[in-house]
């Protein structure tokens, strides 16, 4: 008796096809896998070869850096200021708090509480007419600083 060939059904053709496919993306992901290792470590011994070792440097060739700002000496006088919270001029409903410290020269500190107070109500006064496209951004923050930093100037006569 003979055996006669059965035709091939459409799930043995599918399942013969998942398998190779299967295969195939096991044999690519190994491939690059291996390809990736191989990359690596190439990179690895040419930074390797390359790489010179930092010299030591002896203490004393090493220069001494300035003060960055000479005003922020030992006999300044460091006040942390209360925080503001107040409402910007546009739009309605905006809101804004900062927070702040002055650095003074020459004032006593009884002076320069009272000097803070001032400073903090022409402060107050500005930022209500300031607006909120007026603060945007980096280049905002640096203009109001500034105007912050007029305005505590103008009132101290120099000692902020």
């Amino acid at each position: 008796m003979s055996m006669i060939p059965l035709p091939e059904t459409p799930l043995a053709a599918a399942a013969s096809r998942t398998r190779s496919s299967v295969l195939s993306w096991s044999a690519t992901a190994v491939s690059m896998t291996l390809l990736a290792t191989a990359c690596g470590l190439a990179l690895a011994y040419v930074i390797d070869r390359n790489f010179v070792p930092p010299v030591p440097v002896a203490s004393a060739e090493i220069p001494k850096l300035p003060v960055l700002n000479p005003e922020y000496t030992d006999r300044a006088l460091h006040v942390a200021a209360k925080p503001m919270v107040t409402n910007l001029g546009a739009p309605a409903g905006t809101w804004i708090r900062l927070e702040g410290s002055f650095v003074m020269n020459g004032l006593e500190p009884l002076a320069a509480e009272r000097l803070i107070a001032e400073v903090q109500q022409d402060m107050l006064g500005y930022l209500r007419t300031t607006t909120l496209s007026q603060l945007e951004g980096a280049s905002g923050l640096l203009h109001l600083r500034e105007d912050l930093n007029d305005i505590a100037k103008v009132h101290s006569a120099g000692h902020v």
